[in-house]
């Protein structure tokens, strides 16, 4: 739920047995086209921290549009003051700073 987010096509569960980073390994230099296989949604637990990946497009070709996905971390789980969602200024501001931190992990991978 949550006004952020959405259902932007397909969305595939992947949470049955499927890993998402052997599945990227495994596709490490592959052509554009094989990572359409990728599409979906996927449960990654990060540090203890359940998160579900959605992966909603995938960039065809070097020319194409970048690939398209969204993170979804429930409130619940992080525990950040419901304050932080009300009004807009806060919301960037939260989704901003969960950007920053979700990059920061992806780039230590």
């Amino acid at each position: 739920g949550g006004s952020y987010g959405g259902n932007h096509g397909r969305s595939e569960d992947r949470s049955g047995g499927d890993d998402l980073e052997s599945k990227l390994r495994g596709l490490d230099r592959a052509n554009y086209g094989a990572y359409k296989q990728c599409v979906g949604r996927w449960e990654v637990n990060t540090a203890g921290l359940p998160v579900s990946v959605f992966i909603d497009n995938v960039q065809s070709d070097p020319f194409a549009p970048p690939s398209k996905f969204r993170v979804r971390v429930s409130q619940k789980e992080v525990q950040y003051p419901v304050e932080w969602t009300k009004g807009r200024v806060r919301v960037r501001a939260l989704c901003d700073y969960l950007a920053r931190r979700v990059n920061g992990l992806i780039s230590k991978g």
